[in-house]
């Protein structure tokens, strides 16, 4: 079992918080750019999660060490509490979350251990979050030079 075999079950974790978050922060945010980023962005977790879960055994009550994990979820937490108000932290929380969550899903989509499936699926996430990654980076930037 490869080392990124191991992490996928945290991938689906991380992944599933991401659509919750992103599902709630749409409804909160008043800003209609970051609402559709947002709606997409959740849409796109959850095709990924509800992909890998046909693909990845369930980790009954395992709890997971791995410190990306917890810096996402550390990072939805941060922001959920800023809803509110889209500045600079808020924004820039977000971004962090989804380079680490991008770098964890390039290294299952190359890592030869996993399924062509699964690399496939990955591949296919990481188009679409690419493109999301990349309006977040820029809205950052404009927040930046404001």
């Amino acid at each position: 079992m490869s080392e990124t075999t191991k992490i996928l079950p945290d991938l689906i974790e991380a992944t599933r918080e991401g659509v919750g978050f992103y599902e709630a922060a749409a409804q909160k945010v008043q800003d209609k750019e970051l609402v559709k980023l947002f709606r997409q962005m959740a849409q796109a977790k959850a095709v990924l999660v509800h992909e890998l879960e046909s693909e990845v055994p369930r980790r009954a009550g395992r709890r997971s060490t791995m410190e990306w994990l917890d810096e996402i979820r550390n990072s939805y937490r941060a922001a959920g509490k800023e809803l509110g108000k889209v500045d600079l932290e808020f924004v820039s929380q977000l971004e962090q979350a989804e380079s680490c969550l991008l770098e964890q899903v390039h290294a299952v989509r190359f890592d030869r251990g996993n399924s062509f499936l699964i690399r496939v699926l990955a591949m296919q996430y990481e188009g679409k979050a690419g493109d999301l990654h990349g309006q977040l980076k820029s809205r950052k930037k404009r927040l930046m030079t404001a």
